[in-house]
């Protein structure tokens, strides 16, 4: 998934597309995960690989991680290795 972002309407929220060359041909800009989430607190940027678990699980829950994964490890969730190589692709 990637971001654009019309430069006409800067401070309106990037749209995640899976074509962005689509996009781009069309006057739109790519944008960075980062900067999407700079624009829309909605979307949360993916976390350095040495963050805590609980980076990681906030991540993989705006990806749609499903709860078994993202409870705590105590109670048979995702160590944050586990969560970080899932959804860091």
């Amino acid at each position: 998934m990637a971001f654009v972002q019309h430069p006409a309407f800067p401070d309106d929220a990037p749209l995640s597309v899976s074509n962005p060359d689509e996009w781009v041909e069309q006057g739109w800009v790519p944008i960075s995960e980062k900067e999407a989430a700079e624009v829309d607190p909605t979307i949360t940027p993916k976390p350095a690989g040495n963050a805590t678990r609980d980076e990681w699980v906030a991540y993989a829950t705006s990806k749609g991680a499903p709860n078994e994964e993202t409870r705590p490890v105590e109670e048979g969730g995702l160590k944050q290795a586990e969560l970080r190589d899932k959804y860091s692709k």
